[in-house]
């Protein structure tokens, strides 16, 4: 009997392909997946393939089934189908062995902040984070596995369920539910003196998010001053009619959260004394002041500078603070004149008004290309009463980032 025959008139190859190729398709994709080729995935390929190949073997002796169009139509699309199966699963093999992340959100609410992904891609020192939950909170871990995709070897996460495991709940020293606690292991040190060597485990903690929302600030804050393992000091210069840190309690709480300390600085006291600037100012505030500097302390800020720390100047308009030859020297000019905000005509409608400020307060939301305000983005900002001042490279210098 003729084979071609007996199959033309069971069609029993139009049981076979189709199955042959759900097979195939199957085990492909379990095996990208799952990332391991085991035994279902390839008995799933396996098993497909031999039964496309059984249906070739059968149709292959039925010269009247190859001539058909039917057949034609049908091999091209077997061949497409093919082409789109081997296409979807490199794609699939491509995204499971190099997951990316893309945030289409117009404000990328489910990104990392800049200054997040700066500090944990710049972790030198294992670090891992215990919430002490006894379940998995989506919201949490989804921010805390953008911290791991970004650097999988420094930084990892546990949910940690404290009637279970109440040793660690005292190694940490959680003392609510809820808390939020960070742990980085420090690397093995020679003890002077003994043989062996010596090591510890220092913790940070967050916050309690059974008490608050979890907040990505905060929790970045902590990380960065866990990195640190030192405070870092913030100097407010006084003695001449200076705002007052007091005055400045917003800045300095920021301050605080990112792991600095803020401290007044009398520096003329400290220069009649004998000393000078504190060797652990890692920058020093001017705010406003209204009496010119003396010379001593004008000298102690120009060598500071030269050692390569760091000074901020907040100087009002009609003031003069007798920090021009310092100024100077790093290409700074000041211009007592006010800037104004005349894109409301006679400033009735400037843009500080919308906030409720006059046109001696504009406020910003575009910034230059500069790497100090690359990650203000379009935020707006106010700057009530700003003066006027030039910029200009100096020979041979090189301009830094502060």
């Amino acid at each position: 009997m003729n084979i071609g025959a007996a199959i033309g008139k069971s069609k029993f190859w139009r049981r076979l392909l189709w199955p042959g190729i759900g097979l195939a398709v199957a085990g492909l994709s379990a095996g990208v997946v799952s990332g391991q080729w085991g035994a279902l995935p390839m008995v799933l390929i396996i098993a497909g393939l031999a039964l496309v190949l059984f249906w070739l073997l059968l149709v292959a002796t039925s010269q009247a089934f190859w001539r058909s169009r039917a057949t034609q139509a049908g091999t091209n699309a077997l061949i497409a189908v093919t082409a789109m199966v081997l296409i979807l699963g490199l794609l699939n093999f491509l995204i499971a062995r190099y997951p990316q992340r893309i945030d289409l959100t117009e404000n990328q609410i489910f990104s990392l902040a800049p200054q997040s992904k700066a500090i944990v891609q710049g972790l030198e020192q294992p670090v891992r984070a215990y919430v002490f939950s006894p379940t998995k909170l989506p919201p949490v871990e989804n921010v805390l596995k953008n911290y791991r995709e970004l650097n999988s070897e420094k930084f990892s996460y546990e949910f940690v369920n404290p009637l279970q495991q109440p040793g660690l709940v005292q190694e940490l020293g959680m003392k609510d539910p809820g808390d939020v606690i960070l742990q980085v292991s420090e690397p093995a040190q020679d003890s002077p003196g003994s043989p062996g060597s010596i090591g510890g485990d220092r913790t940070q903690f967050v916050q309690n998010i059974q008490q608050e929302t979890f907040s990505e600030s905060k929790f970045t804050n902590a990380l960065r001053r866990l990195a640190r393992d030192q405070v870092e000091q913030i100097y407010f210069l006084d003695g001449h009619g200076e705002h007052r840190i007091e005055e400045l309690s917003v800045a300095v709480s920021l301050l605080q959260d990112r792991g600095y300390e803020s401290q007044p600085l009398n520096l003329a006291a400290l220069l009649n004394q004998g000393q000078g600037i504190p060797e652990d100012a890692s920058a020093i505030v001017v705010a406003g002041p209204q009496r010119g500097l003396l010379e001593p302390e004008v000298a102690a800020l120009k060598a500071y500078l030269d050692q390569g720390g760091g000074l901020m100047l907040l100087i009002d308009p009609n003031t003069d603070p007798k920090l021009t030859p310092l100024l100077q020297e790093w290409g700074v000019n000041l211009d007592d004149r006010l800037i104004i905000d005349g894109s409301g005509g006679l400033g009735v409608d400037a843009t500080g008004g919308v906030v409720g400020f006059g046109p001696t307060a504009p406020l910003v939301s575009r910034y230059g290309n500069h790497p100090i305000t690359a990650d203000f983005g379009s935020g707006n900002s106010l700057y009530p009463w700003p003066a006027r001042s030039t910029c200009r490279r100096l020979p041979g210098s090189m301009p830094r980032p502060c």
